[in-house]
């Protein structure tokens, strides 16, 4: 494990990002009882866990050598358009959300407007297609291995969220039943 840590330290940033969002999702659980300041503090600790996972994702796809694009065209072009569609897909919810998105004071409703509608989780996918493309782009082995490890590591988070939304919105339930996580092919 440390030899792995050792090549690889922006896993040990990734784990850390992901040890700070599980902190957010429990602080969350305990504002519905206890109130006020932990939603403070459940907010902060998202934000940092979102830093912390931008940062470790970033030092992952950071190019070794001073040459940022390497590759031949079909490469770079693939992994530019699956860059911007993921940097599309992660940005509009973030503008549908607003303050929401890193700050989970109580509400009482779901955002079910697009992409909400289709997807449960279209940052996550948003944020899979980016993580996709930039190794592409930059030719980073490492964008690979941060991308299989941040996805392993997610999943449990997700589930946990999700139980925590059912716990604090009663209409949670049915969205998150009737709404794919990812994606679904439209039905004919």
């Amino acid at each position: 494990m440390i030899e792995v840590l050792s090549n690889y330290p922006f896993l040990l940033a990734l784990l850390g990002a992901m040890v700070i969002e599980l902190s957010a999702i429990l602080v969350r659980r305990a504002a519905q009882a206890l109130g006020g300041w932990l939603w403070i503090l459940a907010g902060g600790l998202s934000m940092i866990g979102s830093a912390t996972l931008i940062w470790s994702f970033l030092w992952a796809n950071t190019p070794a050598t001073s040459a940022l694009v390497r590759g031949n065209i079909f490469t770079l072009l693939l992994g530019s358009l699956l860059s911007l569609s993921g940097i599309v897909l992660l940005l509009r919810p973030l503008l549908i959300l607003g303050r929401q998105a890193y700050l989970p004071w109580p509400t009482t409703h779901l955002v079910e407007e697009a992409p909400y509608k289709a997807m449960r989780r279209p940052m996550v996918l948003g944020m899979t297609i980016l993580a996709m493309g930039l190794p592409l782009v930059t030719t980073q082995s490492d964008g690979w291995i941060w991308i299989g490890m941040w996805f392993f590591l997610a999943q449990p988070l997700l589930e946990l969220e999700e139980w925590e939304l059912r716990t604090r919105i009663p209409e949670a339930a049915a969205y998150l039943d009737r709404t794919p996580r990812y994606f679904t092919w439209p039905k004919r």
